[in-house]
């Protein structure tokens, strides 16, 4: 082993013997065949055992049989296992030695005139003390290790010999070293550092020793030693320092399972001499930096978070679960003052659960709900939040009780509180201030104490703030704070949501900030408050498990349906003729569209979504929560009728139908006087008939005239069962009711539940005419008697009045009423119940007629309720028609009388969709079908009846109804299995808007219908955990995340929405927990800043999501400075291994972030628009100082200019119409004549930049893609227009006597943009990722970092100028001394550029026209290539398929050498003095800058790629030679894109590689098999 060299460095580990001699060493190292150590870089010996010097890196031999960094981790190991483990035996020296290390480390602790230096790494502290010119300093290094003791000393004990040493040493200026063990815990150690700033090398010499103490801390003593002074001879010239250095490890508390342990490194160095304060710092970071690499070596800043994560979660939870077991089973003792507060804050709450003068607020949580009142003063506001919390009450309570749960705690800077403090009284009281600021500069600090306090009563938990001056004491009001007030009452009830316990919480505050706040203000901070609802629902959130349970419940009753075939519904989903599709809402789905005249218009959608297609149809069936998460902005969706009660009501009519009912003698008694009371009034004769609002309810009163008693009488027939139209008349607490009570004049209603068939009721009713309140107080019993009739008595009770006591200034009626349901024959399987309703009422007070008869009407407008909400008067006509002969019916008609008489099916819904924005409703009737075993439909009818009613000149309606107009909408939708989890989602809708709507609001109005489909399909795509997301599903996601932060509310910010979107989506949060900085490194991304701005960004919440945010910045900058989004990305990903490896494990991301990169450019002003106005801009700017200089030349009568410069204008534009031609002739000549427009107005460059900036794909009959479309434009326009109008400019400049400013801003513009155009190209396809994969030996030149990469732009730019303006001042001479000679100069050149070209058998250009064309084509644009490169020097004409690398080099130096050649000729032939004087000028300026400009380019490019610009390789051998080598097909098959010459020589080897792959690309259908490729392929092969 002692002959063998070895590594340099001080990073990994390695298990490196030092001599040949340490007999324990070489048993340690048995079986490690080739292990190596450093004798000196330059030559030296080691130990005198006769090591060679290093001439190469020796590792090889080594990872032969393990890898250096695995050895160096199994001696690490060893070392640690020793120091844990092993007794060690100490000599007197040794003892001597660790006491005085000791002793030292306790003294430089003392030092207290140290300067902090600037560390490498935050995590480490770095101090030293120096005084200049002297060679004495002291650092000290301080720092947390996330290791134990043993590993952290055995890291830097065995950091000086391992094997991965040699990477890291010359960062520490170690240019030689050399050990020697002496046994377990000492070693020799002798290195040689340079210092640099000019100064001598020093030497070392130190003996190094390691100690264990009885505590568990471990020194390491590094001292001087002269026992290798003979050994290791000073070497002439340099300087020996002395060194002094102690390593005290001492352990900590482990954060969870991750050992801690604190790290000192106190050095002292005299190294001799006078060293400068700059050297001595500089070189002391270097030695104090081996704290720097322990922290590196085992940094678990990752697992440290997610382990304090847990533990923060578990302490919160434990405190949570505490609470709510004190709630819950712990009896409580309230003094006077707290259930005076309890007391207060119910009545506060009461009186403001009542009001009507709230307004609503927005949000930032749709599902709670927010209401707000200004009162008394622009300070006061009084809010109101309601949620429904998937929790127990307990638990709800407990959690907003507590306060000081460390995930409260972490937010409070967001919430924008400076200051909180609790003080707990006991378990059911606290106080609590909160100073916080308002969020608007100049508004003062407020300061809320409170006192609170929770009490339980029944099932009921409330809790209660209250202004406090208990805190005064201990936390004094602070200057410049202002005490705000608030009075707050949470009430949390109990409520169930399937099997999930839930909770509804109502919040109200009275919050009075003092002084003047304007409304705005106000609004934004009751939002603010608010939070506390928003953080109790979603910390509780349920959703997706409600969800689950409710589909789950659905796909039970689907599957009890009868299959009923698809006949019905086939011809639904085929697509008229006219359709055009149209970019949908997302880019996974196929949207088309047909819009007619009058309003009509028609759509379809088709999206695969992942989920198994019952589990869709589940979902789309819940209208409402689908309506939750609309991506179609304005529309909303919601259930008409109480269809969301219909569990309820189901239930009910179960117990009337199956239910044995006991009654108690009373509830006998108001059944039997009900019955009389029913029919004692059907005996009555003066009823007069009342007009009912429907023809078929009967509806009878009387009344005389002041007098306060009315009786009525309603009836009907109801197409429902008897236990159907009891329960819904009997339910008086579902939602429906709740939406009915206000047409009924009911302003506050309460219901409690007695048993099973009787509740009470208690009611408060506006009867209008200025006439008072009336109160009711009822007791409502229902019985079912023997022969199937159900009656429900309604009767007047005293049994709630002191519960709920008559409010002043009301009026208590008296009634009576009485409902009978006597069930009738059924009209095919229509049950029919005949219904009568009586009622008595005594209403108190003078009543007129014309006020009994309209309140008696509303009264009796129950009837009517009941019998539209079963009406079945189309399925009863249709029944009715079956046996006579069938009229002529419309579409929609004849869609709903195909529809299969299943009497199974009860999945009906009435739906009203609402387009907010164009005040348009739809009323819909939505049924689902099984259609079998394999597929559901869902389909929409509207409801024509209705539309009709609601506009009928006799009925009045609301005004909100009358704002807007009724229109119709058919939808049908079906739901087809595709695999176990995967479903192929068809939805198609039929709009009629109206006669006046326009077709692009009908179309408008069809995508925003139509969206709805792609909300399903991201549902379930955001329940994929991150091994089931695909890369068209990563498209999604990002399209995802920038709709949300498109459409985010004003007060929410970008990061807010990143987080939330990360919280919804399965995948996005599993990533983040893994990889914590992609968290942040999504935020950044969003901002899109291309200077970073921290101070608008807040405090990063861990180091991983700061690292995350500083990644994620740097994208901005990267987008700037390439060609396309997929471009920008994979550059910047190239700079950070940690998004590689991300990218590498998830498919999804990469799309992912080119999506939401594509929408990011289209916003800013530096993207996409960007590109397009220096595109246009440029290009119309120089045609138009070229046709201004034309008319220059035609007005001063230079005739020869003009026709020149004319000629070059219309040679440009021809030939570039010319490749309009050839590339869109295969599409259509509509999108030829489209083409041809931009390039004759000088527009084509914006299209073409478009195109190419958001990554559009080549359409099938194109020749060649968008981007060698755009190359070869600009191809053109250089050869036609630029380089000829600079020649022409520039010979007018040298041949007139006088010459205008404008003539040399257009000559300088020209030659920029000429030099601009050139960088761009060259640019764009060496930064292209696909030519970079494809052809990585060509590609690649320009680095990926941004600096970089704009010197090497910059470079090109001015190279291609400059040579262009070379070029042409040379063909400018020659002309001048004679045509001849600048013709002869060009054709030489050319000629000789063609002969080479065929001699190598490279004269056939790569486009694969085919035929006569190609051989002219390539011809033309040989030569055309030719001439650009011989003028610009373009880089990537150096491609083999171009001009090529050594033809390229040779032609700049040509061009270069061609201009003193010619001034020489010029001035020989009697050349003007002035023309000669300016021609040495541009030479003498040029030459330098061109040359300064390729030497900066050569330094800066990649070294790797500097060889293509030298290459000898043709075009058809680089495609071929890519052909054999490639290890992929996609790369193979680009032999298919270039010409088929060159396919000459392997032709064979194509056809045997397509014959033998070709029957599974059918299958598997690459993305490069595209139909330009499929087209390309022989057929015979």
């Amino acid at each position: 082993a002692g002959d063998e060299p070895s590594a340099v460095g001080t990073e990994t580990v390695a298990n490196v013997p030092c001599c040949a001699d340490d007999d324990d060493y070489i048993q340690a190292e048995e079986g490690h065949a080739g292990t190596s150590f450093k004798g000196r870089e330059g030559g030296g010996e080691c130990g005198g055992a006769g090591n060679k010097n290093i001439a190469e890196d020796a590792s090889a031999e080594s990872s032969a049989v393990k890898s250096d960094k695995k050895l160096d981790q199994e001696e690490l190991e060893r070392i640690a296992n020793i120091i844990r483990n092993e007794e060690q035996v100490y000599s007197e020296e040794e003892k001597r030695a660790i006491r005085e290390g000791k002793e030292f480390y306790e003294k430089c602790k003392g030092i207290k005139n140290v300067k902090n230096l600037v560390s490498p790494d935050s995590r480490v502290e770095m101090k030293m003390v120096h005084v200049d010119g002297e060679s004495l300093g002291t650092g000290i290094a301080t720092a947390v290790v996330d290791a134990s003791v043993e590993e952290c000393a055995a890291f830097i004990y065995q950091s000086l010999h391992q094997r991965n040493l040699k990477k890291t040493a010359k960062k520490y200026g170690i240019i030689e070293y050399h050990i020697k063990h002496v046994n377990d815990h000492t070693l020799y150690y002798a290195n040689t550092r340079d210092l640099g700033f000019f100064l001598k090398k020093r030497e070392v010499r130190s003996k190094i020793t390691w100690k264990k103490g009885d505590n568990g801390d471990v020194v390491i003593y590094c001292s001087d030693t002269k026992d290798l002074s003979d050994e290791y001879p000073v070497q002439g010239g340099n300087v020996l320092a002395s060194v002094n250095s102690v390593l005290h490890f001492q352990q900590l508390d482990s954060i969870g399972e991750i050992p801690q342990t604190a790290v000192t490194f106190t050095i002292r160095i005299d190294a001799g001499g006078n060293i400068p304060t700059v050297a001595a710092n500089y070189n002391g970071k270097k030695f104090l930096s081996q704290v720097s690499d322990l922290k590196k070596k085992f940094d678990k800043t990752k697992e440290i978070a997610v382990c304090k994560r847990r533990l923060d979660d578990e302490v919160d939870q434990a405190a949570l679960d505490r609470l709510v077991d004190i709630i819950r089973n712990e009896e409580q003792d309230y003094d006077d003052e707290e259930k005076r507060a309890i007391k207060k804050g119910k009545e506060f709450f009461e009186k403001c659960n009542k009001s009507t003068t709230f307004y609503q607020l927005d949000s930032p949580d749709k599902r709670v709900r927010m209401r707000l009142v200004h009162v008394g003063s622009d300070s006061l506001a009084i809010g109101i939040a309601t949620a429904v919390v998937d929790a127990s009450v307990e638990e709800c309570a407990a959690y907003e009780f507590r306060k000081d749960f460390k995930a409260k705690i972490a937010g409070l800077q967001k919430q924008r509180v400076l200051k909180q403090e609790i003080k707990k009284l006991n378990n059911h009281s606290q106080l609590y201030l909160s100073r916080r600021k308002l969020g608007v500069k100049g508004l003062w600090v407020r300061d809320w104490r409170v006192k609170g306090t929770w009490k339980r009563e029944g099932e009921d938990i409330w809790t209660v703030y209250n202004d406090t001056v208990e805190f005064d004491q201990d936390h004094p009001l602070v200057p410049g704070s202002i005490r705000a007030s608030t009075v707050t009452t949470w009430l949390y009830e109990p409520m169930k949501i399937g099997d999930i316990q839930a909770t509804k919480a109502t919040f109200i505050a009275r919050i009075d900030v003092k002084l003047f706040v304007p409304n705005v203000i106000m609004n934004k901070l009751a939002v603010g408050f608010a939070n506390n609802m928003i953080a109790l629902r979603k910390k509780f959130d349920k959703t997706k498990e409600i969800d689950a349970n409710k589909r789950l419940q659905t796909v039970k009753e689907m599957r009890k349906l009868t299959a009923e075939g698809s006949e019905t519904f086939e011809g639904r989903f085929e697509e008229p003729e006219g359709t055009e599709e149209v970019i949908g809402a997302i880019s996974a789905a196929k949207t088309m569209v047909k819009v007619e005249e009058g309003g009509k218009g028609w759509g379809k959608a088709e999206v695969i979504v992942r989920t198994g297609f019952e589990d869709a149809a589940a979902f789309f069936w819940d209208v409402e929560r689908l309506g939750e998460l609309s991506l179609s902005k304005g529309l909303e969706r919601v259930v008409e009728k109480g269809a969301e009660d219909f569990e309820e009501l189901e239930r009910i009519a179960n117990i009337i139908r199956n239910g044995e009912q006991v009654y108690s003698e009373e509830e006998l008694r108001s059944i039997k006087e009900g019955k009389e009371f029913h029919e004692k009034c059907k005996g009555i004769k003066n009823f007069k008939n009342l007009v009912s609002p429907d023809s078929r309810v009967e509806m009878k009163g009387v009344h005389v005239d002041g007098e306060s008693l009315l009786t009525g009488i309603a009836m009907t027939v109801v197409d429902a069962s008897v236990e159907e139209c009891v329960a819904s008349s009997y339910c008086y607490n579902g939602r429906a009711f709740q939406k009915q009570s206000k047409k009924m004049g009911i302003t506050e209603y309460h219901f409690k539940k007695v048993n099973e068939h009787t509740h009470y009721y208690i009611s408060t009713r506006k009867l209008g005419f200025l006439l008072n309140p009336r109160e009711g107080r009822s007791k409502i019993t229902w019985m079912k008697e023997e022969d199937g009739k159900v009656v429900i008595d309604v009767s007047d009770i005293k049994d709630v009045m002191e519960e709920y006591p008559l409010k002043e200034g009301n009026v208590l009626v008296s009634a009576h009423s009485v409902w009978m349901f006597e069930p009738l024959d059924p009209i095919g399987e229509i049950p029919q119940t005949a219904v009568t309703f009586t009622t008595r009422v005594d209403a108190g007070g003078n009543i007129p007629t014309v006020a009994a008869n309209y309140n008696g009407k509303k009264f009796l407008s129950q009837v009517s309720d009941l019998k539209k909400k079963f009406d079945k008067t189309k399925e009863i006509a249709t029944y009715k028609r079956r046996s006579k002969e069938k009229p002529k019916l419309s579409e929609h008609a004849l869609i709903m009388q195909s529809m299969p008489d299943n009497k199974n099916n009860k999945f009906k819904l009435e739906v009203r969709a609402i387009e907010n924005t164009k005040q348009r409703e739809f009323f819909s009737t939505m049924m689902l079908h099984k259609v079998d075993a394999k597929s559901i439909v869902i389909n929409s009818l509207p409801k024509v009846e209705d539309l009709e009613r609601i506009q009928s000149p006799t009925r009045r309606r609301s005004p909100f109804l009358s704002a807007l107009s009724k229109c119709r909408e058919t939808t049908t939708v079906r739901f087809t299995k595709v695999k176990e989890r995967e479903t192929k989602v068809e939805f198609v809708t039929e709009l009629e808007l109206g006669t006046g709507v326009k077709k692009r609001a009908v179309q408008e109005s069809l995508e925003k219908h139509l969206a709805v489909h792609a909300d399903v399909a991201i549902y379930f795509l955001n329940l994929l955990g991150r091994d089931k997301v695909t890369e068209s599903e990563g498209k999604v996601m990002g399209e995802q995340l920038m709709l949300k932060i498109k459409h985010r509310e004003k007060e929410r910010s970008k990061e807010e929405v990143v987080k939330a979107f990360i919280e919804d989506n399965k995948a996005l949060k599993e990533l983040v927990e893994k990889e914590e900085f992609f968290g942040g490194l999504l935020c950044a991304v969003v901002w899109n800043r291309l200077r970073r701005d921290a101070s608008k960004e807040g405090v990063a919440g861990s180091v991983e999501e700061e690292k995350g945010r500083l990644i994620g910045s740097k994208l901005a900058m990267t987008m700037a400075t390439t060609l396309t989004t997929k471009h920008a990305v994979e550059e910047w990903s190239l700079q950070f291994p940690e998004v590689q490896e991300a990218m590498d494990e998830n498919i999804w991301i990469r799309p992912m972030l080119e999506n939401i990169t594509i929408k990011l450019m289209e916003r800013v002003a530096w993207g996409i628009q960007m590109r397009v106005f220096i595109g246009a801009v440029t290009s119309m700017t120089d045609m138009a100082t070229d046709i201004y200089v034309t008319r220059n030349f035609l007005i001063d009568g230079e005739y020869e200019y003009f026709h020149a410069s004319l000629a070059s204008l219309i040679a440009s534009v021809g030939l570039q119409l010319i490749c309009v031609i050839l590339q869109n002739r295969g599409v259509s000549w509509r999108r030829v004549l489209q083409e041809s427009s931009s390039v004759i107005i000088g527009f084509k460059p914006a299209v073409d930049a478009y195109r190419v900036a958001t990554s559009q794909k080549q359409m099938k009959g194109q020749v060649v893609d968008p981007v060698r479309e755009m190359t070869v434009a600009r191809i053109i326009e250089l050869f036609a227009e630029a380089i000829p109008g600079v020649l022409i400019q520039l010979m007018a400049v040298a041949t007139s006597k006088k010459v205008g400013i404008f003539s040399w801003v257009s000559l300088g513009f020209s030659a920029f943009t000429t030099g601009f155009v050139s960088a761009t190209l060259s640019y764009d396809w060496d930064t292209d990722p696909r030519n970079r994969a494809m052809q990585p030996k060509f590609y690649g030149f320009i680095p990926a970092q941004a600096a970089k990469r704009v010197i090497v732009f910059g470079s090109m730019m001015t190279i291609s100028a400059g040579m262009l303006m070379i070029r042409a001042m040379t063909i400018v001479l020659l002309g001048l001394v004679g045509w001849n000679w600048a013709f002869a100069y060009i054709g030489l050149d050319l000629s000789l550029y063609l002969v080479v070209k065929t001699l190598k058998g490279d004269f056939w250009y790569w486009a694969p026209l085919g035929g006569y064309v190609e051989v002219v084509v390539s011809l033309f644009f040989r030569v055309i290539v030719k001439v650009i490169n011989d003028f610009m020097s373009l880089m990537q004409l150096r491609h083999p398929q171009e001009v090529g690398g050594a033809y390229w080099a040779f032609s700049a130096l040509l061009t270069i050498a061609s201009l003193p050649v010619a001034i020489m000729i010029y001035m020989n032939n009697g050349g003007d003095a002035k023309t000669l004087s300016f021609a040495w000028t541009v030479f003498w300026i040029l030459l330098p800058t061109v040359s300064f400009c390729t030497l900066i380019f050569v330094l800066t490019v990649e070294k790797t790629h500097v060889n293509t610009f030298f290459s000898t390789e043709t075009g058809k051998v680089s495609n071929q030679s890519r052909f054999k080598n490639a290890k992929d097909d996609a790369t193979k098959a680009l032999v298919f894109r270039w010409t088929k010459h060159y396919w000459v020589g392997i032709e064979d080897d194509m056809r045997l590689w397509v014959q033998q792959n070709w029957s599974r690309w059918k299958e598997e259908k690459p993305k490069w098999l595209d139909e330009i490729t499929r087209s390309r392929i022989p057929v015979e092969w």
